[in-house]
């Protein structure tokens, strides 16, 4: 695949859960920092976040996109609190997984937005994908600080699923992923850990809204 803006080969990395980490380092020796990193996941969940945490150990930039069979909420969860910004199943096509890393490539891609914003009593730092609140902090996922993002510049007003589904993920609608709730239970979790988990309200049928830490 190519960057659509700079035409610069981007790597997109395949691995399943047994990889021997120290492939990112050869890549990166080699010039070829991977964008995303695809983590195929069996019936080892453990196994699945054990690789996704030691990726991140690795300080690696790269989306990482988990596809399993990952049936629980809970279990999405767990993937996303060890860094995983995307937890995808397995009777996805061959066809939407691709389709689903040209959206995260075309998303990682969009020019980058201020670095610090203050919003609702949170702070946002983009560099390092921190929010923070009456000087407790909690770390999110590049993806969970896209959607708390989002919602931040909206100021109040209700961001409906569609609109959440482009601007974050760059598609339509789910199909059979439930990315978007998923997305919200872990970083209304996180939320919670500063004492905002208030902050992010349902708006039943209609979306989602950031209302006063």
């Amino acid at each position: 695949m190519r960057s659509s803006t700079a035409g610069v080969p981007t790597c997109v990395l395949l691995v399943d859960s047994t990889v021997d980490y120290g492939v990112v380092d050869q890549l990166r020796a080699s010039g070829l920092c991977p964008g995303v990193v695809v983590i195929r996941v069996q019936s080892h969940r453990r196994e699945g976040i054990g690789t996704v945490q030691a990726l991140r150990a690795t300080r690696v930039n790269a989306a990482i996109v988990v596809v399993g069979s990952v049936e629980t909420v809970d279990d999405r969860v767990a993937f996303f609190d060890s860094g995983a910004d995307h937890v995808l199943d397995a009777s996805l096509t061959t066809r939407e997984l691709v389709a689903w890393t040209r959206a995260i490539l075309r998303r990682m891609q969009r020019a980058p937005q201020r670095p610090v914003g203050r919003t609702k009593g949170l702070v946002l730092q983009r560099e390092c994908n921190i929010v923070e609140r009456l000087g407790l902090h909690t770390a999110l996922t590049p993806t969970e600080f896209d959607l708390l993002a989002v919602l931040a510049d909206s100021e109040g007003r209700v961001v409906p699923r569609r609109h959440l589904l482009m601007l974050v993920w760059g598609i339509a609608e789910e199909t059979t992923t439930n990315v978007l709730n998923a997305h919200i239970w872990s970083l209304r979790r996180k939320l919670g850990s500063i004492g905002a988990s208030h902050t992010l309200q349902t708006v039943r049928g209609v979306g989602f809204a950031l209302a006063d830490a």
